[in-house]
């Protein structure tokens, strides 16, 4: 084999493990979009659920668990619920929520994992020619290193997990307004039987929602944990030293 034909030998090699990293990472980044979107429809519909229960109730305990709707109907027609539905909603939500957020920190730090064995197989090919490691497919700074917080899970996933942070925030505000309510109204506390159920309701809704809160930010800091591990058994190739010279030329 000549001079000539090698360098178009190893460019094509390289070509080649380009092309099929990239087929990889495509198939792995539309079955993540098939995840992301299967989650958004499900977050809008229980938060639509969340929604319509919420306008449509009250701001009193139900007077025993027999009933959890009101015997007169809204204006427009429709049932009117007992404070009951929403704190079992909320219980609900929060359950929903939790593994739906426990989706999006198993997928989005799994791909963050997978994107350390993506660029250490490139650095393999490229650390002899760095110009080259500027890629002729992936974005220039397509690498794990020095990712921080909701930076740190890949794609739309790190977003997700901040929303549902908010969303969570949203519920538990709305549900304290209508427990204000309750209570400046003499609806629910001031009475003897509302004040019983209603009390059993609020226990019972702590009871659920904060294992699940607390679940999710112990595995979350696992992920934490392990994406700091592996930035530092790869961190001979950390591309940030020439990434900084770089941009200083």
């Amino acid at each position: 084999m000549g001079k000539d034909e090698q360098p178009r030998s190893n460019e094509a090699m390289q070509q080649q493990l380009e092309l099929q990293l990239h087929e990889q990472y495509a198939i792995n980044n539309n079955a993540n979009l098939s995840s992301m979107i299967a989650i958004l429809v499900s977050v809008v519909a229980a938060f639509g659920v969340y929604g319509y229960v919420y306008i449509h109730s009250e701001n009193i305990f139900s007077p025993d668990f027999s009933t959890l709707i009101l015997p007169k109907k809204s204006c427009s027609g429709s049932e009117t619920y007992y404070l009951d539905v929403v704190v079992l909603m909320v219980m609900v939500l929060c359950v929903i929520l939790s593994i739906l957020k426990y989706i999006c920190i198993m997928k989005g730090y799994g791909q963050r994992k997978e994107q350390f064995i993506i660029y250490a197989i490139r650095y393999k090919y490229y650390h002899q020619h760095p110009n080259e490691m500027k890629p002729r497919i992936y974005p220039p700074k397509y690498h794990p290193f020095g990712k921080e917080g909701a930076d740190i899970p890949q794609g739309l996933f790190g977003g997700m997990i901040r929303i549902f942070d908010f969303i969570w925030l949203i519920i538990f505000c709305s549900l304290l307004v209508k427990l204000g309510l309750n209570i400046s109204s003499c609806g629910g506390f001031c009475s003897s039987y509302p004040s019983t159920t209603g009390i059993f309701e609020l226990v019972c809704l702590a009871i659920v929602t904060i294992p699940c809160f607390v679940s999710n930010c112990k595995y979350e800091k696992k992920k934490i944990c392990e994406y700091k591990i592996l930035q530092y058994n790869y961190r001979q190739i950390n591309p940030r030293d020439y990434e900084n010279k770089t941009s200083e030329e």
